[in-house]
């Protein structure tokens, strides 16, 4: 599998989303920035920042936290629940809203939820430390990413781009759309989502002030964030709040939260067995995808601390049956399993977690019982809503 390197790190995007275009070519360059800005940084709170909040991650590897910036936007862990109406030994993670249980008046989670939060930290965090001033991020018109780079970004003083490519209408693509239409970011039409991120590394090269993130937040850096979520589970099982999972099942688009979920499992000695249901083409993303993230992920973080074991790729496993007709295409199984959650109170989508579901669902009718853990990556916080730009509305589409 070939990647495009984005900001020095490999991007994990062979075999572009669905209707999105071509898998990159391997000779496309790393953006290095030469031009300078006039403009200013984004602007720091004068007053003493508060005490940063719990992180896995760096609270067993302190060395990686003295070497990657973090800029705090959700209050970790996030809650488990039984969910065991819908099927027996279910758990649901609720990373879809991080401020359930929180007290009121915490800011950190207000503005967006779901699996995306976890990468973001990092890359803001490392945008600040780099002085950028814009930001940009790629991906069709539905990204849940580009929504929250776009909420969030705002929030920490960047200006924000998104370059956007087709994907199939769906109440996904016209909630998100609006969201990103509110945001006041750029909203920009490309063929493909090689095209826009060819694109942004260009302008990255261009101009010191621009920083990258790219589709799915899948690099070494962005997939510690979910290395941090597998740490963070075994603190949960420790404290009681569910017991070790046999299988964690999560939707799986570049395979980034997979991957690193495995290595978190993996570090903390939980004999857990990672499902990632697929909710993109098979081109892009593989078994032999995903260790290349594990392995990359790995020499990233033992780069900044030796101390960071070598776990073996052993634990994670693509289950494909749900894609249906691809990325963004909503099936019957997935539509039945967003309205069973809905039953529930929980805010799942047509494109990703409503497939992670079904598989769950469908595994269910002829396993025994045994603790399994549904890791809801979706959002749940209220979205904005703005009037989507003539460009994007054939994108569009209330229902299902």
């Amino acid at each position: 599998m070939r990647s495009l390197p984005c900001l020095g790190r490999r991007s994990f995007l062979a075999g572009a989303i669905v209707g999105c275009g071509r898998a990159p070519r391997s000779n496309d360059a790393p953006p290095r920035p030469s031009a300078s800005s006039p403009r200013e940084p984004p602007p720091t709170d004068a007053a003493a920042p508060p005490p940063r909040p719990a992180h896995a991650l760096f609270e067993v590897y302190p060395a990686l936290a003295a070497t990657l910036p973090r800029a705090p936007l959700a209050r970790f862990p996030s809650t488990v629940e039984d969910a065991s109406a819908v099927t027996r030994s279910l758990w649901i993670k609720r990373d879809d809203d991080f401020t359930r249980g929180a007290p009121p008046a915490d800011p950190l989670g207000r503005i967006f939820g779901g699996g995306k939060v976890r990468k973001l930290e990092l890359y803001f965090g490392e945008a600040r430390a780099q002085n950028k001033r814009r930001i940009i991020t790629t991906g069709g018109v539905g990204s849940n990413q580009a929504l929250a780079v776009a909420l969030l970004g705002e929030s920490l003083g960047f200006e924000v781009s998104l370059y956007l490519a087709p994907q199939p209408p769906s109440s996904l693509t016209a909630k998100n759309l609006a969201g990103d239409a509110a945001s006041g970011a750029e909203l920009r039409l490309f063929d493909s989502v090689t095209e826009a991120h060819a694109r942004a590394t260009r302008e990255a090269r261009e101009r010191r002030d621009v920083y990258v993130i790219p589709p799915g937040g899948t690099t070494p850096l962005g997939t510690l964030g979910f290395v941090n979520a597998g740490l963070e589970l075994a603190e949960d099982v420790r404290a009681g709040r569910l017991p070790s999972p046999r299988r964690i099942y999560v939707a799986l688009g570049l395979g980034g939260s997979a991957a690193g979920l495995g290595i978190g499992c993996a570090l903390a000695g939980l004999r857990t067995e990672i499902i990632g249901v697929r909710a993109s083409s098979p081109a892009s993303v593989s078994a032999a995808t995903l260790r290349a993230i594990h392995d990359e992920t790995v020499a990233f973080a033992r780069a900044r601390d030796p101390s960071f074991p070598t776990v073996k790729h052993e634990n994670v496993r693509i289950d494909g049956r749900f894609v249906g007709g691809g990325y963004g295409v909503p099936t019957p199984a997935g539509d039945e399993a967003v309205a069973r959650g809905r039953s529930e109170g929980w805010e799942l989508d047509v494109v990703y977690t409503g497939k992670a579901l079904a598989a769950i669902l469908d595994d269910a009718r002829a396993s025994e019982a045994e603790p399994w853990l549904f890791w809801n990556t979706m959002s749940s916080r209220p979205v904005p809503s703005g009037a989507v730009p003539a460009a994007f509305r054939s994108f569009v589409r209330s229902s299902p």
